[in-house]
């Protein structure tokens, strides 16, 4: 039997952040946490808000109205798919926080709009196995390396969903690049490197 068949995936990747994963990374990442006063945050995929209520007067987006909860309580701001650069021009961001789509494209392309339209950094609750430089994403990677603050892995793994037991298997971690930040500028060399090509 194949196990992953029998896996019921939630609908366009509807995973709520808990509560204590927001409060954790404002609390191990310092100076973004510095650089969120006076700044715009966007959420662009923000479900039912667990991340954007963090935040008073986050701008949220959300594509995907129809989680099967037509009387829910939060609406976003906007509507629009978060991989196309329409809803980023719109808003202009300085900072947005996200928990995104686990899609590798749908993700990349918010990753790599989410850094062209912040003016200060970006923060995204991601899997551990992400920053594995496959084809697709090797070159953003190494192109913003030197941007990548921090790197903060979660333990006990989370759990995303109320239908399965236990924890989420795969670990996940914030991933926060900062654009006014780099190590080389701090004389250090820097501590992420994406190896490509070496056979």
């Amino acid at each position: 039997m194949n196990v992953a068949a029998t896996r019921t995936r939630m609908a366009h990747d509807y995973y709520p952040t808990p509560d204590r994963l927001v409060t954790e990374l404002l609390d191990h990442a310092v100076d973004f946490r510095q650089v969120l006063n006076d700044s715009k945050v966007f959420e662009p995929c923000a479900g039912d808000g667990a991340i954007a209520r963090h935040f008073p007067g986050c701008i949220t987006n959300e594509p995907w109205l129809d989680w099967g909860n037509s009387d829910r309580e939060y609406i976003p701001h906007y509507s629009s798919d978060a991989t196309r650069e329409r809803v980023w021009q719109a808003v202009r961001p300085d900072v947005p926080i996200t928990n995104p789509p686990y899609e590798s494209e749908a993700m990349l392309a918010i990753l790599q709009n989410a850094w062209t339209y912040s003016s200060k950094g970006m923060a995204f609750l991601i899997r551990l196995g992400y920053l594995e430089p496959c084809q697709n994403r090797a070159m953003w990677l190494k192109e913003t390396s030197d941007h990548l603050r921090y790197w903060i892995p979660i333990n006990p793994r989370p759990k995303f969903r109320k239908d399965v037991n236990g924890t989420d298997n795969v670990t996940h971690a914030w991933a926060v690049w900062m654009k006014h930040f780099s190590w080389e500028r701090q004389g250090i060399d820097c501590p992420f490197k994406f190896i490509t090509g070496w056979k």
